[in-house]
């Protein structure tokens, strides 16, 4: 990817997370870059693209993120609560709108991150399973091709429409609580008292104090 490319599909995420992808357009995009409408469309076509390709670089940069998480992770519960505190911190910063507008409005930008969800982030909970039994952290008897399946079908709770905007939950709330309902659910005594002991390393993220 070119280097302007780049810099473009980077501000432009930065802004849709920030104010929601309706509230920002393509004016706002070159204002911001500081560069004419007629620059940037040289270089992406439309929103609906701009969105898509923005999209396609998140979500390669967050494989990144993870990958070497998993890699520099003392242990399976240590890289589930790294990871834990990178999403809650972006949740932190993004526009409660951002993700509905785009699974209502860029249905082909939300598969992009249906995809992730259910090929990337299973893999890496499927593995991340493994590690533990192996670590004796989880219980020897789980089963991880099926834990894996249901920790991506609670996922989806982030997105559920109903849940988020006619409650007083919080997406960083629902995936704490997401987070505790996994570990508890497969950890042995060890483990458990692991992720207990480990919980601080997320606990001074805003709105998580509750911990």
């Amino acid at each position: 990817m070119e280097e302007t490319q780049q810099k473009i599909l980077t501000q432009a995420f930065t802004l849709f997370t920030k104010y929601g992808i309706r509230n920002v357009s393509m004016d706002d995009i070159a204002t911001e870059l500081g560069v004419s409408k007629k620059t940037l469309y040289q270089h992406i076509d439309n929103k609906a693209e701009l969105i898509h390709k923005a999209m396609e670089m998140h979500l390669q940069n967050e494989c990144s993120v993870a990958d070497a998480i998993s890699v520099s992770s003392v242990n399976a519960i240590a890289e589930m609560l790294d990871i834990a505190d990178h999403v809650c911190r972006q949740l932190n910063m993004m526009h409660p709108a951002a993700i509905f507008e785009l699974k209502k409005y860029y249905p082909e930008s939300w598969e992009l991150l249906e995809k992730h969800r259910s090929e990337y982030i299973y893999g890496c909970i499927y593995k991340n399973i493994q590690k533990g039994i192996q670590q004796g952290l989880y219980r020897p008897d789980v089963k991880p091709e099926l834990i894996a399946r249901f920790y991506i079908a609670k996922s989806r709770v982030l997105v559920e429409d109903d849940l988020l905007l006619k409650t007083e939950f919080q997406p960083i709330e629902v995936l704490l609580e997401m987070l505790q309902y996994h570990i508890y659910g497969i950890a042995t005594p060890e483990g458990v008292a692991y992720f207990k002991n480990n919980l601080e390393k997320i606990k001074n993220i805003k709105h998580v104090s509750y911990l």
